[in-house]
């Protein structure tokens, strides 16, 4: 019978040839040998499955998973499923690791019996080379028991303190399985968060390593940023999701104002989005859309919990919000925008808006 392996590793794969054998490589070289390494392959055209094949020919640890085509959650979904080990991990193909993360990051979690380890990383830019650490100096070493984790950790994902991301993360297998927290299939974005929120509200114990260990490459042409149509609509869904684990978990009134303020700088950034580069629709239809999500009922619910921003552009798009004032939003927005990109005095433009714009829908 075949020991338990101590971690399996999932690596969900599409169209990545170009990074796919760094990647594998730092996996393979991992000095926690009792792994399971899950590659699945999400329907690629490329050479990703042929190299997967390769390397499983290569090292009995490693099990590969054709599919078709249906997207990152689908591919992570299937990897869950198979997975056999004590905790999972995720790399996503196009990052590397360091030879220790997983040994240090199982270890940590043993010591402790945690249901989940964290690490810092590293992003690293492709355009320029450079690197930047990313730490969480909040985080204990150690959040034991129910009320530490939902203080220390739920709180900070929630509230967009702590990064979702999965990859500088193990999760216990048995935490996941039981309560089914797979990666929402129907949510083309923000799924990460989704994830990483509903599987530490089941938490008792998770373990932070202060030591970056994984390094993710910020792509020159990376999406964080640009405009999509249907990115409030993936927001309010994830503010439902987050309004469930409140109210199953009974959180305190502060918790929740941290949630509603977090929701209300993504739907600012949402509106400023509107503006950017990759969107080009007309005026009207902008003017629509901003409109709409101005008068959201799950906005305006978050606005009755906080009554100023965090700065002035934030302060005047709220009284524009709550006025009802489109245009000044508008005009506000596409300043911002421009403003980001030039440098120039934030402060001293949105005084002349607030002196120019009357209150008019």
């Amino acid at each position: 019978m075949k020991p338990v392996p101590k971690v399996s590793i999932i690596v969900p794969m599409y169209n990545v040839e170009r990074y796919l054998i760094a990647c594998l490589e730092t996996i393979t070289a991992q000095t926690l040998h009792e792994l399971e390494i899950i590659l699945v392959n999400d329907g690629s055209p490329d050479r990703c499955g042929e190299i997967a094949e390769r390397y499983a020919k290569e090292d009995q640890r490693i099990t590969v998973i054709h599919k078709p085509n249906g997207g990152i959650s689908t591919a992570r979904n299937v990897g869950i499923r198979a997975a056999s080990g004590e905790y999972i991990g995720f790399v996503d193909p196009d990052d590397w690791i360091r030879p220790q993360m997983f040994s240090k990051l199982y270890e940590a979690a043993i010591h402790s019996q945690a249901d989940a380890a964290i690490c810092a990383f590293y992003e690293w830019y492709e355009d320029s080379g450079q690197q930047i650490k990313v730490d969480y100096p909040f985080l204990k070493p150690a959040a034991e028991g129910e009320t530490a984790v939902q203080e220390g950790v739920l709180l900070p994902l929630l509230s967009g303190q702590l990064h979702a991301f999965t990859w500088n993360k193990i999760y216990k297998t048995s935490i996941l399985k039981s309560h089914d927290i797979q990666s929402p299939e129907d949510m083309p974005l923000m799924q990460d968060i989704v994830f990483n929120q509903n599987a530490v509200s089941y938490m008792s114990c998770v373990v932070y390593v202060d030591e970056p260990l994984y390094y993710f490459r910020r792509h020159s042409t990376s999406n964080t940023m640009k405009f999509r149509p249907d990115i409030f609509e993936a927001l309010l869904r994830l503010m439902k999701e987050k309004e469930l684990i409140l109210d199953r978990l009974s959180l305190s009134q502060s918790s929740r104002l941290a949630v509603n303020e977090w929701f209300i700088r993504q739907t600012l950034k949402v509106i400023g989005m509107e503006y950017g580069k990759t969107n080009h629709l007309s005026y009207g239809e902008r003017k629509t859309r901003i409109r709409r999500m101005m008068a959201s009922e799950a906005l305006q619910q978050a606005l009755t919990f906080t009554s100023t921003g965090r700065n002035t552009f934030e302060d005047t798009l709220l009284y524009g919000i709550r006025t009802g004032n489109t245009t000044m939003v508008m005009i506000v927005s596409m300043i911002y925008n421009r403003l980001m990109s030039t440098g120039r005095s934030l402060k001293r433009s949105i005084s002349v808006v607030k002196r120019s714009v009357t209150p008019q829908a």
